[in-house]
């Protein structure tokens, strides 16, 4: 094509006219989304290295950059890709680490390191605690005691020190039930009779102190489970004899039932990661709520017997123990859906996981020797007995010589 006639096309192009809107709607719908995981890609480091390295291995083929000058960018962003993913597989390590297990023995609190078995005490003995509870970040221990007519929870540092007093203000009964923490540790829940009432949910605050009662007026609630986000608590709720699992918000507001149907439950045992799923057991049955749907999907049969479930940290796998006529426990593993359940522990019952998802912990009640306290890889591997039953207790076997563990997760 000649030159004049390539300038004859340019002049006949370059005239003022508006875009198809059609084509613009289209474009910016197919661009959008790009954009966006551009813009979440380069909010984190390790994105923003990643698209360093990817520029620098293009620009290796570029004319206008040598060869070793993009050889040498690419090695130092290899460095410091490195430095940045061990700089966050410390901080994960960091962020798991479980902590110590807290235990009252004979009312007396002491903390196991169950790294090394060494076993300390907490508070002088005198105290009669009952009812431990540990917080998820490994810094405090929650007990409750009775005197003066009344029942009172205490919060104590795991090295004995700065202990002080929830709800003082407060007239609560202690039902014996498993009190949990929201997973930053600033708030807990518990089970209360407030003036010798009716059951009650009551959240209290670590820093200050102060508790108040979220469950509405004349709601018969047991068993608080705080959400993975912190913004709800699942109970039981009672109504004559039927029992159902409802969630509320930590104000009191959005009560509603998640349970379907079902009306013998025992309680919410714990909430998956994610919040998608509740599990709970129903008359020897393992069964999980959906959250946002209110209906369950049953996990077990009936030729089990199973109760008291709990999810591993990750979510893909569930403990929980199964009725041996009516003589003992065994602990039992699944996977989150309930396939694949199988006996992990024989005379076992399940107080949950490691923060880090390594172990379940049991009480472990063999009838031929004293038991203890142990530990035990989901895969059955790894088990060892952290806490002899036979050194805190006169020899007994079945006899479990705990008054209430904790180690930060929720347990059933």
């Amino acid at each position: 094509m000649t030159d004049e006639r390539i300038d004859a096309l340019i002049r006949r192009l370059d005239v003022t006219s508006d875009p198809d809107p059609e084509f613009v709607r289209s474009t910016y719908a197919s661009l959008r989304p790009r954009a966006r995981a551009a813009r979440v890609n380069d909010a984190s480091r390790i994105g923003r290295l990643a698209r360093d390295v990817r520029l620098v291995a293009t620009g290796l083929r570029w004319p206008s950059m040598t060869r070793p000058v993009g050889m040498v960018g690419l090695v130092v962003l290899l460095v410091l890709a490195t430095i940045v993913a061990l700089a966050t597989l410390g901080a994960l390590n960091r962020s798991i680490r479980n902590g110590p297990l807290i235990v009252s023995i004979g009312g007396e609190l002491r903390a196991i390191d169950v790294v090394d078995g060494s076993v300390r005490r907490i508070l002088p003995p005198g105290d009669n605690a009952k009812g431990v509870s540990r917080s998820p970040d490994g810094r405090l221990a929650a007990f409750w005691t009775i005197g003066g007519g009344r029942a009172h929870l205490y919060l104590v540092g795991v090295d004995g020190q700065n202990r002080h007093e929830l709800g003082a203000d407060l007239r609560l009964g202690w039902t014996d039930a498993i009190d949990t923490w929201s997973s930053d540790s600033r708030f807990l829940a518990t089970e209360v009779s407030p003036d010798g009432g009716i059951a009650r949910i009551v959240v209290a605050d670590v820093d200050t102190g102060a508790a108040r009662v979220v469950s509405p007026t004349g709601i018969v609630a047991h068993n608080p489970l705080w959400s993975p986000d912190d913004r709800w608590i699942a109970f039981t709720e009672e109504s004559g004899t039927a029992r159902s699992i409802a969630i509320i918000r930590t104000d009191g507001s959005g009560m509603r039932t998640v349970s379907g149907d079902l009306g013998n439950i025992g309680g919410p045992d714990t909430w998956s990661p994610d919040g998608v799923w509740i599990y709970f057991d129903d008359s020897g049955r393992i069964y999980r709520a959906n959250v946002a749907g209110g209906f369950t999907q049953r996990l077990t049969g009936d030729d089990l017997g199973a109760y008291a479930p709990a999810s591993s940290p990750d979510g893909s796998l569930i403990a929980f123990i199964v009725d041996r006529s009516h003589q003992y426990w065994d602990l039992y593993i699944a996977n989150s859906d309930g396939t694949d359940a199988h006996r992990l522990l024989e005379h076992a019952e399940n107080d949950g996981w490691s923060a880090d998802g390594r172990y379940v912990l049991a009480q472990w009640n063999p009838t031929d020797q004293p038991g203890g306290l142990a530990i035990v890889k989901p895969d059955g591997s790894e088990f060892r007995v952290v806490l002899p039953f036979d050194a805190i207790c006169p020899p007994h076997p079945g006899q479990t010589c705990t008054d209430g563990v904790g180690w930060g997760q929720a347990r059933p």
